[in-house]
C-alpha cells in the first residue's frame, strides 16, 4: 500500500496537470474568440462606413450633376446666351467621365448593374440635349416653350429614377453585408459562450479531482491514504 502511494501521487499530478493545461488553453481560446469578434466588429463599421460614404456620393453627386446640365439647358432656352451652351457641353463631358470613373468604386452586383443602366440612359440624354440646343436657335426671339423640354425631361426623369435605384441597390448591399456580419458576430459570440461553459466545467472537475485526491484523504477519519 505504501509503495502505491508514490504512483497515486504521480496519477494525481498528472491529472491536475492535464486539467490546469485544458482551463488555460481554453481560456486563450476564449480570449482569442473575444479578440476576433472585437475585430470582426470593426472591420463590418469600417466596409459600412466606407460603402456609405462612396454610395451615397455617388448618387447624390450624380444628381446633382444632372440638374446643372438641365438648368444650363433651361437657361440657354430663356436668354439663348451661348455661354449656356458652352458651360453645358464642358459639364456634359465631365459627368461622361465621372460616370465612368465611379464604376470600379461600387462593390455590388446590383449597384454596379444600376450605374451601367444609368451610363447607357445618359448616352439618350445627351443625344435628346444635342436635339434640343439644335432646335431652339431658330426660335431666337422667344423663350422656349415648354413643349420643347417634353422630351429632355423625359429621359432626365429616366436618369433620376435609375439615380434612386442605385441608392436602394446600395442599402440593399449594406444590408447583406451587415447581416452576414450579425451572422459571424453572433456564432463567434455563442463559441465563446460555449467556451466559457466548457471552461467552468473544467474547473469544476479540476476543483472535485483536488478535493478527491488531495483533501479528502487527509480528512480526519479517512485513514490518511489515497483511494
Amino acid at each position: 500500500m505504501t509503495n502505491s502511494q508514490p504512483t497515486m501521487k504521480s496519477s494525481v499530478r498528472h491529472r491536475i496537470i492535464g486539467l490546469t493545461v485544458a482551463i488555460l488553453l481554453m481560456g486563450l481560446g476564449i480570449a482569442y474568440l473575444t479578440v476576433k469578434s472585437q475585430q470582426q466588429t470593426r472591420e463590418v463599421r469600417a466596409q459600412l462606413n466606407q460603402a456609405d460614404s462612396e454610395s451615397f456620393q455617388i448618387a447624390d453627386q450624380f444628381r446633382e450633376r444632372l440638374r446643372h446640365l438641365n438648368e444650363f439647358l433651361y437657361d440657354y432656352g430663356r436668354s439663348h446666351a451661348p455661354a449656356e451652351v458652352d458651360a453645358f457641353t464642358r459639364a456634359s463631358h465631365e459627368l461622361d467621365l465621372w460616370i465612368d470613373q465611379q464604376k470600379p468604386k461600387l462593390t455590388s452586383v446590383g449597384e454596379k448593374a444600376f450605374m451601367n443602366q444609368i451610363d447607357g440612359a445618359y448616352d439618350e440624354y445627351l443625344r435628346e440635349a444635342k436635339a434640343l440646343l439644335a432646335r431652339l436657335p431658330v426660335t431666337l426671339k422667344n423663350p422656349a416653350s415648354v413643349d420643347e423640354y417634353t422630351d429632355l425631361r423625359a429621359e432626365s426623369q429616366h436618369l433620376f429614377d435609375l439615380g434612386q435605384n442605385l441608392s436602394r441597390a446600395h442599402y440593399d448591399s449594406r444590408n447583406q453585408l451587415l447581416n452576414g456580419a450579425n451572422r459571424t458576430i453572433g456564432e463567434l459570440r455563442g463559441l465563446v459562450l460555449l467556451s466559457l461553459s466548457m471552461l467552468f466545467a473544467l474547473a469544476l472537475v479540476l476543483a472535485f479531482v483536488v478535493y478527491r485526491d488531495m483533501v479528502l484523504p487527509f480528512r480526519p477519519g479517512t485513514n490518511g491514504g489515497f483511494p
